[in-house]
């Protein structure tokens, strides 16, 4: 299966006379990240396009802390 891919939740079956729309549902998914095309992170933990955010004070107090 290719994840890169758009996976439907649903489907249109067509029989003699009627429609009808059967839902999909998918089992054990990966996360996949869309940006990168790779297995193993969703594109919202992507940490290469959203680095984490360290708090002003936080920061300050790294400075200011002797090693």
């Amino acid at each position: 299966m290719d994840l890169s891919k758009r996976l439907f939740d649903e489907i249109l079956v067509e029989r003699d006379g009627y429609v009808f729309k059967l839902a999909v549902v998918y089992e054990c998914l990966p996360d996949f990240c869309h940006h990168f095309h790779v297995i193993g992170h969703h594109i919202a933990a992507c940490k290469w396009l959203h680095s984490p955010r360290i708090d002003n004070k936080e920061a300050n107090e790294k400075k200011l802390q002797p090693e």
